[in-house]
């Protein structure tokens, strides 16, 4: 979009600039549907630099694509077989040709050279991208997005569990639970485990969940647990009763998930 001028003697340098800022947000919106909220508290240099970036950001939707690999130099992609002490200058040769071209790869501490190497060619290398960078910008790639780790998932399903049992406004979902599920010493079916769910939640008039924090994935051979830190409230009549300390779940690969299996925390455990 070309600089807009306003010329009105009437009409101060910050005015104008106020004026122009509107034309751009509803060229904005009547070319590519995108409504642009202008805050009167916000300076007007500010929202004209916030909509110039939002206007190339729109046009690059619509700009010419390309291979990550071809958009950084590359005429073929490396090869997937190099010997192990070639491997992580590779890397770092890739690393700064992406970071050149505005794009950003997290890798996780626990992720060796090899497994890096081939997110980076099999992955990132070959995905649709503008032809140009967009100046300014940063794409981030994570590794850990592409290539969840176990304790990641498990984490997810036991914090899903939390929150789906300390949310009364809806069912709790019992496809969460394993079809055995466990007391401290003893097996129970998931039905049985339901019932527990449910006389749990009748206590209260009301329940939210305050806080969670994951902390160690455990496999001693027995089973899988994780621990947490939990706190939430409870209310009965009007009394708020609070709820905090460190939980443990045992959870169980079923139907190609994990799954729930015991729970041990504070206000609660089947």
């Amino acid at each position: 979009m070309k600089e807009q001028h306003n010329f009105s003697s009437g009409l101060t340098p910050e005015e104008n600039l106020a004026a122009d800022n509107a034309l751009r947000a509803l060229n904005l919106e009547l070319k590519h549907g995108a409504f642009v909220h202008l805050s009167d508290d916000a300076p007007p240099e500010i929202l004209q630099q916030f909509l110039k970036n939002v206007e190339a950001f729109e046009s690059q939707q619509s700009a010419p694509t390309t291979t990550v690999a071809k958009r950084i130099g590359l005429t073929a992609v490396p090869a997937p077989d190099l010997l192990p002490e070639e491997v992580h200058e590779e890397i770092d040769r890739l690393q700064s040709l992406l970071e050149a071209q505005g794009i950003l790869l997290i890798r996780p501490e626990n992720v060796g050279d090899a497994d890096f190497y081939h997110f980076i060619i099999a992955d990132i290398l070959p995905m649709e991208v503008p032809e140009q960078a967009l100046p300014g910008m940063v794409s981030v790639f994570n590794y850990g997005e592409f290539y969840p780790d176990e304790k990641s998932i498990i984490e997810l399903a036991v914090e899903m569990f939390l929150l789906d049992l300390l949310d009364m406004e809806f069912p709790f979902r019992e496809e969460q639970l394993s079809e055995e599920c466990r007391t401290d010493n003893e097996a129970i079916s998931r039905s049985q485990a339901m019932e527990k769910i449910s006389a749990f939640r009748s206590l209260y008039d009301s329940i939210a969940p305050v806080g969670f924090h994951p902390f160690e994935l455990l496999q001693p051979g027995n089973g899988t647990y994780f621990t947490f830190g939990i706190c939430w409230d409870g209310t009965v009549d009007g009394i708020k009763e609070r709820h905090e300390g460190l939980g443990i779940c045992q959870v169980f690969f079923e139907d190609n998930i994990w799954k729930i299996q015991g729970i041990n925390m504070p206000g609660f455990k089947f």
